[in-house]
Formats: C-alpha cells, sequence, structure tokens
C-alpha cells in the first residue's frame, strides 16, 4: 500500500509538472509600443513589419501598437506616408517609446508605463499572415544551430506539442491534425537531422495548401536545402 501510495504521488507530480510545462510553452508575452514627435503628437496608422516573421500591426489614432511574442533580436520596420521605411531594434526590450520628427528617428526607449499595461494596451494587437518566407540567412542570425530552435523563435504562431512542430489552433488532446513538415518535397516526421548552416529557405503556410491535400489541412513547413 505504502509504494502504491508513492506510485501515485510521482504520478500527480509528473502530471503537474508536464501542465506547467506546457502552460509555459503557450504563455503569450506582450509587446506595448508608442510612436509619437518631439511634441507627443501620435503617429496613426504607422505600418509596424518584422522581416522574415509574420506578425504585422498598425499604430492607432494615439499612436499606440501592440505585439506578441517578439524573440529578442527582431528589427521593427516602420512605415508611413511620412516615414520611410525606418527600423527600429527591439533589443531585447518589451516595450518601446519611440520618437520621430520629419520622417527621422530623434529617440526609442523602453517604458516601463508602457509593459505595466500588459494586453490591456491596444485592443488589436496584430494580425498575421496565412503564410511567409524566411530566408536561411535569417534563421542563422538568430544563432541556434537546430533548426527547430531557429523556427520557433522566429514563428510566434508555432509551438511544439509532445516533440514535434505545431501551429498554434491545430492541436488538441489527441494532438490530432499534424502540421505537415517537408525537406526538399519529402514529407519528414522532425527536422531534427537539418542543421540550419544546410537550409535556403523555409515557406511557411498555416493554412495549408492543396499541393498536399488534407495532409496539409493543418498547414505545410516547407524546407529548401541549400545546393552543395
Amino acid at each position: 500500500m505504502k509504494d502504491m501510495r508513492k506510485f501515485f504521488v510521482s504520478l500527480v507530480v509528473a502530471a503537474f509538472a508536464t501542465l506547467t510545462a506546457s502552460a509555459q510553452m503557450l504563455e503569450d508575452v506582450p509587446f506595448n509600443g508608442l510612436i509619437v514627435d518631439s511634441s507627443g503628437k501620435p503617429y496613426a496608422k504607422v505600418k509596424i513589419t518584422i522581416p522574415g516573421n509574420e506578425k504585422r500591426t498598425t499604430t492607432d489614432k494615439n499612436g499606440r501598437f501592440g505585439l506578441t511574442n517578439l524573440p529578442d533580436d527582431v528589427i521593427l520596420n516602420l512605415s508611413h506616408k511620412n516615414i520611410d521605411d525606418l527600423k527600429v531594434p527591439v533589443s531585447g526590450r518589451k516595450s518601446l517609446k519611440i520618437i520621430i520628427d520629419n520622417g527621422a528617428l530623434v529617440d526609442a526607449q523602453r517604458s516601463q508605463e508602457l509593459e505595466d499595461m500588459g494586453f490591456n494596451y491596444v485592443r488589436k494587437r496584430e494580425q498575421s499572415t496565412s503564410s511567409g518566407y524566411i530566408s536561411g540567412e535569417e534563421l542563422r542570425r538568430t544563432n541556434h544551430t537546430d533548426l527547430e530552435a531557429a523556427l520557433l523563435s522566429r514563428v510566434s504562431s508555432l509551438v511544439r506539442v509532445d516533440g514535434r512542430l505545431q501551429f498554434r489552433g491545430f492541436y488538441s488532446v489527441n494532438a490530432v491534425p499534424k502540421t505537415l513538415l517537408m525537406v526538399d518535397g519529402m514529407e519528414v516526421p522532425d527536422f531534427s537531422g537539418v542543421n540550419v548552416q544546410e537550409v535556403e529557405s523555409v515557406t511557411i503556410n498555416k493554412d495549408g495548401t492543396s499541393a498536399y491535400g488534407l495532409r496539409g489541412f493543418a498547414g505545410v513547413i516547407e524546407v529548401k536545402l541549400r545546393s552543395l
């Protein structure tokens, strides 16, 4: 009986640890931004995009914008009728107050006030395209040698479930259906055998593609390797 009790307690602890790990893996982290000029006047309708990432958003009438789960090394591209493609590094910060005058960047600093507002800062945080292209060079800049780790750092909608890459919204308790993983036209169970140095490009399609029929229903990740 004592051994059975120990076994039961071990199962409970293991289950709790698994649930905690899963919760941490799926926990979203807000990034809040504000774009104004030197007088404090907000910049509305500024488009914010990220190279090699599916995320994009636009500032509201108060100059506010929000994104989620940004890698530390991303660069925000800002475009507006009065702004000519400005680039602002995030550099690990969780918020930015950006000041722009005459189309030029004046300052970009972390703001504790913006961070404290969390997800309540803006109602519409971001939009995500259903497909995207990531070059091998962009993946190598993540400093990950493992392809899956590099992809997880770049694609916000991608998570690892039961050791397998999966797009958010397509997995369940039964982990069905599976996101389709392809390398040079061949289906693979994972990317464990692929080094980032070997990758020429990765094409992401969260909504699947007719080229793969029902196999691609839960999204497709296509890897093209570099020619030797």
